[in-house]
């Protein structure tokens, strides 16, 4: 499966979903972004998962993403073969990893970014994407969207604000501790 990478600037249109055509440029770059989705829960864990002394439950949680992310790309790349298509037959860009590699080195910049920017995002726009494909005549596709993958990628963007929230929390909680023992020392 080899796809051809291109910069974000020069993806073409994916359109409306009027035409199968534009159906299955849609379903490719849903399928591109699970394989990133994939390569990015177990980034987190490994990038950052030790190094920042994070919890059990951090490493089930994304363990989890990782699982569902990897059977959605499953899925989607066997809807794209039922329709006559592959992964790798559109180009595709790296625009989650570009967000991955600018927030390598802070693991509570790739929260925000990567679960409660894109995740979000992905969340805001995919009721339009299951009409679209319900509106083209693809009922598969859309039942799809919105009875498995939809309702698993919520549990994935939350995930990301749960460890956010925690790191917040954590960081107040470390500066307070800080503060107060600066105070009994003076």
């Amino acid at each position: 499966m080899q796809v051809k990478l291109v910069a974000p600037s020069l993806m073409p249109k994916l359109g409306k979903g009027g035409s199968l055509q534009s159906r299955l440029a849609m379903l490719h770059s849903l399928v591109h972004t699970e394989s990133w989705a994939i390569d990015l829960s177990w980034d987190i864990i490994v990038r950052f998962g030790r190094k920042e002394s994070m919890p059990r439950d951090f490493f089930t949680d994304f363990v989890k993403v990782a699982q569902d992310e990897g059977r959605h790309f499953v899925l989607l790349a066997r809807r794209l073969e039922e329709l006559g298509s592959y992964y790798g037959a559109f180009p595709a860009h790296d625009g989650l990893w570009d967000s991955a590699i600018q927030t390598s080195n802070d693991l509570s910049a790739r929260l925000a970014v990567e679960h409660c920017v894109h995740e979000a995002r992905g969340l805001d726009v995919l009721p339009t994407t299951i009409s679209r494909f319900r509106n083209g005549g693809d009922e598969d596709t859309a039942n799809l969207l919105e009875t498995v993958i939809y309702p698993e990628e919520i549990t994935h963007c939350a995930a990301g604000v749960k460890w956010f929230t925690y790191l917040c929390q954590r960081k107040i909680n470390g500066n307070r501790d800080a503060n107060i023992s600066c105070l009994l020392k003076s």
